[in-house]
């Protein structure tokens, strides 16, 4: 609004304008009085009465009608405008009307008087349209009155008076009937903009309510924000800072000189340039926000920070702005950190670990035009613990993991570590299986920790990128396959993936795909393996071995799947059903022979067996079951079954011992068979390997070990059985040593059940 003019509320506007009514009412009763005053004048100056006569009457007239204004002035001066006043004014007027009615002898005057009353009733009345027309009829009424009572002469006399009248009557009536109209109309415009305007301001209201509330949430978070808020004002460079930016800027202040200056002093200054080049573009031109992380150097310590800055222009007075957020990134650069390391490098060694080995050659492949990747295994790595103690274990992978860090091999671009004591090495040449093995153990086998000299062999399996369309996970698996394959080769020894192998990996996968198929549809069955005492010719128990008979792989050897259901967990199930079968050949052989002292049928049990926490109970559960005393089963395990966790092992075997079962060392003399073992493990009966017994006869190498083994049974009180017993020569030789327990082809192959209680009967007879 234009200066000089306030701005009213719409209340204010409207008492305004309602004040207006009564004033313009008096304006039209002077108007009023002063045209009757004139056209009273004019009739009786025109009259037939004499000068004196005129003037007399002119003068009373015009003295009436001054002092009706006068009495319209003091009521408009100094009394408040209320219904009552009005109304007692009318009365008034009207008694006044009566009085001059019947006290004056003067027609002229009761007429003007008449006249000037009606007028300002008409125009005092509030421009009532009902008490317009009942105050004109009442004048008509009194006029023809007049007509009625007065004499002739007098009528006459006063036709002007009563023509002036009767036209100054129809100007008030008309004006009092357009005023009335106009001010209706004029009222219901202004209530119809009264409410609209109040409408609008509520609207403002609540949109002020919400805006105030906006405001007071902006600040709220301008100060409980986490990260660090400046607002600069850029025409008077203000500054207003956040607590928290004040608390990661370590200063405060309130003018973009010193904000710009204390910036330039802390900020890195690799990135101080770029960052006031694009703080300066912002500043001029505005544009695009600029986001950049930087060091923040302070004299206590060295912050990483992220800046966002943006400029914006203010919609409350068009002000430009720039807003600066600046956010403490140190402890999540840490934790970014952490996080990398955890996801892709070795937390032991430092190395990386599967999935980073794997990122790496998916990204380097391109650039090298052959590669290949070898797996390490660490032959026997769980003795050196069970031996030295874990904490040396990790040392020694650490320190593994220091020598393939420098890549002391040729062609070697990453080192990795995959497992537990697997590494692997990425090269980007075709290498020579031999000469790779031989570096590898000369620059990785031999260790002192703690004044204790470690020897290590390795297991290495190698695999090359055949194809474009081979994976980096692909390729690992292959080397791993490769490395599997170099264990069972004997260990110590490398191994290179090639197209047999992936056939022998298909092979796998076909058996692991039938293998819990074959249990519940029954295609596993047991031959049993007699075990004769040669001294009486009789039998005295047998091996249990499992057998598989596959529609559609056909027959699948034991060493073929056996350890594949050790790595599917199916070895428990397998397990089960080898107890439960031997338990009922045995129940129908006690149905003939009773309990027989010393026979029994031995199962072979695997580490994973062993180590599941269940075994025990269903082992007894079985025996239970089918009535079978504990001494007439035996359980043959191997010396690497029981180095898969010694102590637990053995805590185990003396469980089952204590309860009756016999247990066998299967394959004595092939693993680590030392005096060591033989005085810890809780072994009953020593099983001497079969390829010991094929060269016995030679009386070589083979004849010492057996004779040795022989030896250490004695000594022990063990009972021992030599396993592959095939001709005359190998039975004699090793009855001459005094192993009387044998079993072997020379006997018998292994037998189905009827087979196998045949042969109890031809041996032992009832």
């Amino acid at each position: 609004m234009s200066e000089g003019f306030p701005m009213l509320s719409p209340q204010e506007e409207y008492t305004s304008l309602l004040k207006m009514k009564p004033e313009l009412i008096y304006r039209v009763q002077l108007l009023t009085l002063f045209l009757i005053n004139c056209a009273g004048a004019l009739s009786i100056s025109f009259s037939v009465f004499d000068a004196a006569r005129k003037l007399n009457m002119i003068f009373v007239y015009n003295g009436l009608l001054s002092s009706m204004m006068v009495i319209l002035f003091l009521m408009k001066r100094f009394i408040v405008n209320s219904k009552i006043q009005n109304r007692a004014y009318i009365v008034f007027t009207l008694i006044i009307i009566v009085l001059i009615q019947f006290l004056s002898m003067e027609y002229s005057i009761v007429i003007s008087m008449t006249f000037l009353s009606s007028m300002v009733m008409l125009v005092y009345i509030h421009f009532n349209k009902r008490f317009v027309y009942i105050a004109t009829l009442l004048y008509l009424g009194i006029v023809l009155y007049h007509l009625i009572s007065m004499p002739v002469i007098t009528v006459r006399l006063s036709y002007s008076y009563y023509i002036s009248s009767f036209f100054v009557i129809i100007i008030a009536f008309s004006v009092s009937h357009m005023g009335i109209t106009l001010f209706k109309k004029y009222e219901d415009l202004l209530f119809r903009k009264i409410k609209t305007t109040t409408e609008q301001m509520d609207e403002i209201k609540s949109l002020n309510l919400k805006t105030n509330k906006a405001l007071q949430i902006l600040e709220s978070i301008f100060e409980a924000s986490h990260d660090g808020i400046v607002d600069i004002e850029q025409s008077h460079g203000t500054v207003n800072m956040s607590s928290r930016s004040c608390e990661i800027l370590a200063f405060q202040c309130s003018g973009l000189d010193t904000l710009e200056l204390e910036l330039s002093t802390h900020l890195e200054a690799g990135k101080k340039s770029e960052f006031f080049h694009r703080w300066e573009e912002l500043k001029s031109r505005g544009g695009k926000s600029y986001s950049r992380e930087c060091y923040y150097h302070h004299p206590d310590e060295r912050k990483r920070l992220k800046f966002n800055i943006l400029a914006y222009t203010s919609s409350e007075d068009e002000s430009r702005h720039i807003l600066l957020v600046v956010k403490d990134i140190t402890n999540e650069d840490d934790q970014a950190e952490k996080i990398y390391k955890s996801a892709y490098e070795d937390s032991l060694t430092g190395l990386m670990n599967r999935q980073a080995l794997v990122e790496y050659i998916e990204k380097h492949r391109e650039k090298y035009f052959i590669s290949c990747v070898a797996i390490l295994d660490i032959d026997n790595f769980r003795f050196i613990n069970d031996s030295f103690g874990y904490e040396i274990g990790d040392r020694l992978l650490q320190e593994i993991g220091k020598r393939m860090v420098g890549h002391e091999i040729p062609f070697v671009k990453a080192a990795a570590r995959l497992s537990s004591n697997d590494f692997a090495l990425y090269l980007d040449t075709v290498v020579d299986e031999d000469q790779l093995y031989a570096r590898i153990q000369n620059d990785y086998s031999q260790y002192i920790l703690d004044d204790i000299e470690i020897k290590l062999n390795f297991s290495v399996g190698i695999a090359y990128f055949s194809d474009s369309e081979a994976n980096a996970d692909g390729l690992i698996k292959k080397a791993e396959i490769a490395m599997y394959k170099a264990k069972e080769r004997g260990k110590k020894g490398v191994c290179v993936f090639s197209d047999d192998l992936n056939n022998e990996m298909i092979r796998h996968l076909d058996i692991m795909n039938e293998l819990e198929d074959a249990i519940s549809h029954h295609e596993f069955y047991l031959n049993y393996q007699p075990k004769i005492d040669t001294r009486t010719d009789r039998i005295i128990g047998f091996e249990a071995l499992i057998r598989w008979q596959s529609p559609r792989l056909g027959f699948v050897p034991p060493d073929e799947f056996i350890q594949l259901a050790e790595q599917s967990g199916l070895i428990h199930l397998i397990g089960e059903f080898v107890i439960r079968e031997s338990c009922q050949f045995l129940k129908r052989i006690m149905a003939d022979y009773g309990f027989i002292e010393d026979f029994r049928i031995s199962v072979n049990v695997s580490a994973v067996q062993l180590l599941n926490s269940s075994f025990y109970s269903s082992f007894f559960s079985i025996l239970d079951e089918a009535a079978v005393p504990p001494e007439m089963i035996g359980l043959e395990v191997t010396e690497t079954a029981v180095m898969e966790n010694k102590a637990y092992v053995c805590n185990q075997l003396e469980k089952f011992r204590a309860k009756g079962v016999r247990i066998y060392l299967d394959d004595f003399g092939t693993g680590y068979s030392s005096l060591n073992y033989l005085t810890m493990l809780p072994i009953d009966i020593l099983k001497i390997d079969k390829s010991f017994v094929d060269n016995i006869t030679n009386k070589n190498r083979e004849y010492q070990v057996v004779k040795l083994i022989l030896s250490l049974a004695s000594v022990f009180s063990l009972t021992t059985i030599a396993e592959g017993v095939e001709t005359k020569d190998q039975l004699d030789i090793l009855q001459s040593l005094d192993c009387h327990i044998v079993q072997g082809y020379y006997f018998s192959k292994p037998l189905i059940e009827v087979d196998g209680y045949k042969m109890v009967l031809e041996r032992n007879p009832l």
